[in-house]
């Protein structure tokens, strides 16, 4: 939360900075400068998002609060969203209480350049989000959980939480998220939220190539819970986050699936990861069959395919998926320290080097 109160008051900025939504607690809405300066004499308490606007030089705001100043207050809305200057309409809150209201979605953000917010919605635990019907209805199938059926006179209620309803928000108008921090827990959520209760089709807005940043963020999260980023990639159908996060399962002991954890996947997916494991280890056993050539003529007792095949017998037996190549090499390389023969040993190495090499190119993801 951020807050900037009237410096004649004593008042001083909140440095506490924002939380996973984003939102500043504030006065209420008041575009026209001389009534928010005769609020701030009050002693009133305002927040002023980022981008949004008092003028700089007015003595009755601290500049430090202002990121974007607009000097120009006509080119405000008179009356954003139609609350009225007493405050929201119907809400019972004076213009002296206290809102929150999101720091993205705030009443003169320039979201869509050519529109002003035309609707409010309020989060479970009070937070106002300015937004657009049009951007909403155009990327939800059911009037984003049926909230654009309602008037448009009073916040629209929405049963998330502000932070959850934040990312949702900034998937839908394509914006990054990531400085807020979200928890994964709230990634999730928000994601699992998205298309049962908003319409809004995980498909569509998470993607690798995109302003937002929610595909991405998932995917951070892969090196340390690879198998519940997997879970959610495969139960909403995002492929391209499901094969990047499959290659961080390649350790994974497949045998501590539970039945919630396969049916949250899905079959499909489940046999993949299944597949990804067990091709895997065919195709070491495939390149480990085939043995170094023999030394020919001379009368040489060295014997590096009887090496090769007892080196091979003991890797297979205990590798992994996640095999790397050096750990391949270096496995191999320990039973070629008794061929006493150089040539031998030349074609010992040369066909681990092979052995490596093909290993290194075996799909390592779905």
């Amino acid at each position: 939360m951020y807050s900037a109160r009237n410096p004649v008051a004593g008042g001083g900025p909140n440095t506490s900075g924002y939380g996973e939504c984003g939102s500043a607690t504030v006065g209420a809405w008041y575009p026209d400068a001389s009534v928010v300066a005769k609020q701030a004499s009050l002693g009133g308490e305002y927040a002023y998002a980022p981008g949004t606007a008092l003028d700089a030089a007015s003595s009755d705001v601290m500049p430090d609060t202002i990121s974007s100043p607009i000097n120009d207050f006509s080119t405000l809305p008179t009356d954003p969203g139609g609350y009225g200057h007493s405050g929201l309409r119907g809400s019972g809150i004076s213009p002296l209480e206290s809102l929150a209201v999101s720091t993205a979605f705030h009443p003169v953000a320039r979201l869509v350049p050519s529109a002003h917010s035309d609707a409010v919605l309020q989060s479970t635990d009070g937070v106002l989000f300015y937004v657009h019907r049009v951007i909403l209805a155009e990327a939800s199938s059911n009037g984003f959980g049926s909230a654009l059926l309602h008037d448009a006179a009073a916040p629209i209620a929405v049963n998330d939480d502000s932070a959850v309803l934040n990312i949702i928000l900034h998937a839908v108008y394509d914006l990054p998220s990531a400085h807020f921090s979200p928890s994964f827990r709230t990634l999730v959520d928000a994601v699992d939220r998205m298309e049962p209760v908003y319409g809004v089709a995980p498909t569509r807005f998470i993607l690798p190539a995109t302003s937002s940043d929610l595909f991405a963020q998932l995917y951070s999260h892969a090196p340390h819970r690879p198998i519940d980023v997997y879970m959610l990639a495969a139960h909403h159908g995002l492929e391209d986050l499901a094969v990047l996060v499959s290659g961080h399962l390649l350790s994974f002991k497949l045998e501590t699936l539970t039945d919630d954890m396969t049916e949250r996947m899905g079959a499909m997916y489940l046999k993949r990861l299944v597949f990804l494991h067990l091709d895997r280890l065919k195709r070491l056993r495939e390149i480990l069959l085939v043995l170094p050539p023999p030394h020919e003529g001379g009368g040489c007792k060295a014997d590096p395919q009887r090496a090769w095949a007892l080196a091979a017998a003991e890797l297979v037996n205990d590798a992994k998926p996640d095999l790397s190549p050096h750990l391949l090499a270096a496995s191999m390389k320990g039973f070629a320290g008794d061929i006493p023969c150089a040539r031998c040993m030349h074609n010992f190495q040369t066909r681990l080097a092979e052995a490596a090499e093909l290993w290194s190119n075996v799909p390592a993801s779905i």
